[in-house]
């Protein structure tokens, strides 16, 4: 998601429905509403049940165990939001949509359940526009509690958006607060305690001074999935997945144009059985044509994308700098696979450029290079991202700690 439409309002109550309601009785049966399953083409997702010619369906989510779902809908002008609920019952039929039940009075948008199903966080402008923040509601035994705030530093001046937690509930999420790479950027906080207490950047290579968005994280965090408008795409805004190496991530890979198109793809959500990645495809940020949910069979998803052919394998061709945290110098080793032009980037933690580290042509071999202060301003203490290109390739980034 780019930007939310500045109309935002808190009307939204439960009962708002956008076009006619999800059949009741006797309605549908089975796992994913009882829909064939797709195969590696996508599909409209629940054509006539969830996804209708005369309403906007915004993102969707299952819960940890299949027996509930949520979508968001909007309106014309892309400036009320609110999510419809329906949940299957013990004979497998699902009943009719109504408001979700966790959202209390007042808009939201983009759910995600925590992965024991005991929680929901959702993004809502409540009480009132600007901001868009966080809020979180925990199952009770009766059903929910009313919504409260994710607080600072996750909430912020800025809009927070896009939430999706990992089994031991991180949080990843959207800000557009001050200090990142581009409009929207992606950000990361470990609970401690139960509570999230800090906030960290993803930096480089995930954040662009384009815009990222609408995340989704696998349960180990082993991957992310999440939408950019960075160049190189297939349409406005695409869909990329990053794997997991350590503390960095590899460069992201656009999930291609089986997924992707001219259009936007935003609102990723893999299946809580691992089976289907679900996403919102439509003509514009704010649109009057059709915007529905679509889905697809999961193993059109690329696995860890390796360098060029005949290397000696993503992770072995940059290795982590040595020592680190590192003080006045630090050590790269990192390995040329193939002869070209081979470069060593350094970035900030919001993806501004430092230096570059080796720009030349090199043979197959084993090489290190040096970093070192060249004044006591040139690079203070923080968390920065060094990132290998080959032949103007990415193939990986790494994190490294500066302490002064």
């Amino acid at each position: 998601m780019k930007r939310l439409a500045p109309g935002i309002v808190l009307s939204v109550l439960l009962g708002l429905s956008f076009g006619a309601p999800c059949r009741a009785a006797g309605g549908p049966h089975g796992l994913y509403l009882g829909e064939t399953p797709p195969g590696t083409t996508p599909e409209v997702f629940a054509p006539g049940i969830i996804s209708l010619p005369d309403r906007y369906e915004y993102c969707i989510v299952f819960s940890p165990d299949l027996s509930e779902c949520v979508f968001g809908i909007t309106n014309l002008t892309w400036s009320v939001f609110t999510m419809f609920y329906t949940s299957m019952d013990a004979d497998s039929v699902w009943s009719a949509t109504t408001g979700a039940p966790f959202q209390g009075v007042g808009d939201g948008l983009m759910a995600t359940y925590a992965r024991d199903g005991s929680r929901v966080l959702f993004a809502s402008s409540r009480p009132s526009y600007p901001p868009v923040n966080l809020w979180s509601s925990a199952r009770n035994a009766g059903g929910w509690d009313p919504p409260v705030l994710v607080p600072d530093p996750v909430s912020s001046a800025g809009d927070e958006f896009g939430p999706t937690l990992t089994a031991d509930g991180t949080l990843y999420f959207v800000s557009t607060r001050a200090g990142g790479a581009g409009e929207g950027d992606l950000y990361r906080s470990v609970p401690v305690g139960g509570e999230y207490t800090t906030v960290e950047n993803l930096g480089p290579p995930i954040n662009t001074a384009s815009n990222e968005g609408a995340p989704y994280i696998a349960d180990d965090e082993s991957f992310l999935i999440f939408e950019s408008a960075r160049p190189g795409g297939y349409g406005q805004s695409d869909l990329y997945i990053s794997y997991r190496q350590g503390d960095s991530w590899t460069e992201p890979q656009n999930l291609g144009p089986t997924i992707n198109t001219e259009q936007i793809e935003d609102g990723p959500f893999l299946s809580p059985d691992g089976k289907y990645l679900f996403f919102n495809r439509r003509q514009a940020y704010v649109t009057t044509t059709q915007t529905d949910v679509w889905w697809v069979d999961a193993s059109v998803l690329p696995g860890p994308a390796d360098a060029p052919e005949g290397d000696l394998g993503l992770g072995s061709l940059l290795r982590q700098n040595q020592p680190n945290p590192a003080s006045d110098a630090t050590t790269i080793a990192y390995t040329v696979p193939v002869a070209g032009r081979v470069e060593i980037e350094v970035h900030d933690a919001t993806g501004r450029f430092v230096r570059n580290l080796v720009d030349r042509v090199q043979q197959p071999g084993d090489y290190s290079v040096e970093l070192r202060a060249e004044s006591g301003s040139d690079l203070p203490s923080g968390v920065y991202y060094y990132r290998m290109l080959l032949s103007g390739t990415p193939v990986m980034t790494r994190k490294m700690l500066v302490v002064r």
